[in-house]
């Protein structure tokens, strides 16, 4: 298998796709249960659109490798101009979308939160905060910062996901969650 990551299991089969892995995983721990999971796939679908636009940005080409060999595709590399008017789309226009959706689906619905799932963490959870934390710190994509309050205007310094915030709070305290230590 050439992709990364790949989960083995016992009986050694080799398994690819993040996403199929998450799942799977999810379903064994509990984190992505039955009564939920429209709410959990619609939250993993927005997470996914954002991946999708960050592709152009991470690659430089207007879609990702071949997947046959691994290549770039002829004519498919972004000019300078065309990656800055990404980069500024997607810190302008698409992340502020796609996360105010985020930050809705967390506490909507009848649901008292913290969680997507109320008070059950799921992993439509756990990857939100991945993608957040990767986005703060820098880490997921050279470039893109992701700012989590309004720094300019009438509402200077307030919380612009603060349902998200306090989301990935909550999750950062549960344990196990311990071991994985992020900066603020």
């Amino acid at each position: 298998n050439s992709q990364v990551p790949v989960l083995q299991l016992d009986d050694g089969s080799v398994h690819g796709q993040a996403n199929a892995i998450l799942r799977y995983v999810g379903k064994l721990a509990g984190l992505y249960p039955d009564e939920y999971q429209l709410r959990i796939e619609s939250a993993l679908e927005t997470i996914a659109d954002i991946h999708k636009s960050l592709i152009p940005l991470w690659y430089s080409h207007t879609i990702g490798r071949s997947p046959s060999d691994g290549q770039f595709l002829p004519g498919t590399e972004l000019t300078p101009e065309q990656q800055a008017a990404t980069l500024a789309a997607v810190e302008g226009v698409i992340l502020p979308a796609r996360l105010s959706q985020l930050n809705r689906m967390v506490m909507v619905g009848g649901m008292t939160g913290p969680f997507i799932c109320g008070e059950l963490p799921s992993i439509a959870d756990i990857s939100l905060c991945v993608l957040v934390k990767g986005l703060e710190m820098g880490t997921l994509c050279d470039g893109l910062h992701l700012h989590l309050s309004d720094a300019h205007g009438a509402g200077a310094g307030a919380d612009l996901y603060p349902n998200i915030n306090k989301m990935i709070e909550k999750l950062q305290d549960l344990p196990g969650m311990a071991a994985y230590t992020w900066s603020r």
